[in-house]
C-alpha cells in the first residue's frame, strides 16, 4: 500500500512539473506573440513623407526579430545612396500603415526613434506565420554636416500615390562660406529622384534614375595663387563672368580653379561628378590661363586673354561654330 502511494505521488509530481513546463512554454509563446504583434495607425493615400517629428507609440516599437531583418536591408537597396555618411539608428517604430490591395502583406512606414527622426523607411511585411519583411527602402532622410568653411545638408522626401507609386526626391547642398580661400568655389545643389512601385507580391520594383551623357566640353580658368599670390591679371573676375554666361548658351561647363590641380572634379549642370582631370603638366609651365577640355581629347591650353579671344580659340577645338555678336 505504501509503495502504491509513493508511486502515485511520484506521478503527481511529474504531472505537476509537466503542466508547469507547458504553462511556462505557452506563457513565453504568448509573450513573444504579444511583443511582435504591431498594429500602427492607418493613413490614407496619397501620403507625403518627411522627417518631421513622429508620435511615438511604445506598442509599435520594432522588436529584435524585425530589426535583425530591417537593418541589413538598409545597407543594400536599389536607388541613389546618400552623399553624407551616417550610422544607422538602432531603435525604430512603426509610424503608420497604408491601405493594402492584398491580404498577403502589409505596407508600413517605419521611423527611427529620436527627437528629430533621421530616416524613414517604407517596408512591405508578411505576417504568416511570423512577421517577415519582404522588402525595405529608405524614403525620407534628414542629414547635416558642418565643417570649416562648408555646410552640407541632405533631405529626402517622398510621395506615395493611390496607385502605389513611390516618388523619392533627394536634395543635396554644399555651401561654402565667403572667405578668401573659398570665394572662388562654386556651391553645389542637386536634386535627384528615385521611383518605386509596390507590386502584388509585396516587392518594390525600382525604376533606375535617368543616366546623363558623360560626353562634355569644359573650360577651366585657372591661376596658381600659391606661386603668384594675388591675381593681377586685368578683368579676371569680369572675364570669368562673361565666359560663364556664354558657356551656358553652348552647354559648355565653366569653372575657376586655384589649387588641387591634380584632381579637378568636372561636374555637369546637375552637379553630378562626370570626370576627374589632372592639369598639373600645364601648371608646371603656366601660372594663369585657360584649359579647354573635351571628353576623350587632349586638353588645349589657352594663354590668359579676353573672353572673346578665349572662345575664338576654344570653339574650333570643340567643333562649334562661334562668332562674337559684338563684332
Amino acid at each position: 500500500m505504501l509503495q502504491k502511494f509513493e508511486f502515485l505521488m511520484k506521478n503527481i509530481v511529474k504531472s505537476a512539473a509537466l503542466f508547469a513546463c507547458l504553462g511556462c512554454i505557452f506563457s513565453c509563446q504568448n509573450r513573444t506573440q504579444t511583443a511582435t504583434v504591431i498594429s500602427p495607425q492607418e493613413q490614407n493615400l496619397p501620403l507625403n513623407v518627411n522627417c518631421e517629428n513622429v508620435k511615438i507609440d511604445s506598442a509599435c516599437f520594432l522588436g529584435t526579430d524585425l530589426l535583425n531583418q530591417l537593418l541589413p536591408m538598409l545597407k543594400h537597396y536599389d536607388g541613389i545612396p546618400p552623399h553624407l555618411a551616417f550610422s544607422l539608428p538602432q531603435l525604430w517604430t512603426a509610424e503608420c500603415k497604408l491601405p493594402t490591395f492584398s491580404p498577403d502583406f502589409d505596407i508600413w512606414v517605419v521611423s527611427d526613434i529620436s527627437e528629430q527622426p533621421l530616416m524613414k523607411v517604407l517596408i512591405t511585411i508578411n505576417h504568416d506565420p511570423q512577421p517577415i519583411i519582404i522588402q525595405a527602402v529608405p524614403i525620407a532622410l534628414n542629414l547635416g554636416n558642418e565643417k570649416q568653411n562648408t555646410i552640407e545638408s541632405e533631405v529626402w522626401t517622398a510621395t506615395i500615390d493611390e496607385t502605389y507609386n513611390v516618388l523619392v526626391t533627394k536634395k543635396y547642398e554644399k555651401i561654402y562660406s565667403l572667405t578668401d580661400s573659398t570665394k572662388h568655389l562654386n556651391n553645389i545643389s542637386t536634386t535627384k529622384e528615385d521611383m518605386y512601385t509596390i507590386e502584388s507580391l509585396g516587392t518594390l520594383s525600382y525604376t533606375p534614375q535617368m543616366e546623363y551623357d558623360i560626353d562634355y566640353e569644359a573650360i577651366i580658368q585657372f591661376a596658381d595663387t600659391a606661386v603668384i599670390g594675388k591675381i593681377t591679371e586685368d578683368n579676371w573676375e569680369l572675364n570669368a563672368l562673361k565666359i560663364q554666361n556664354t558657356a551656358q548658351e553652348y552647354d559648355i561647363i565653366f569653372m575657376t580653379v586655384y589649387r588641387q590641380f591634380d584632381k579637378i572634379s568636372i561636374r555637369n549642370h546637375y552637379g553630378e561628378e562626370i570626370d576627374i582631370v589632372d592639369i598639373t603638366p600645364f601648371i608646371e609651365r603656366h601660372t594663369t590661363g585657360y584649359i579647354a577640355l573635351k571628353k576623350g581629347e587632349t586638353p588645349l591650353y589657352i594663354p590668359y586673354c579676353s573672353d572673346t579671344e578665349c572662345f575664338a580659340k576654344a570653339m574650333p577645338y570643340f567643333d562649334i561654330e562661334y562668332w562674337d555678336e559684338e563684332e
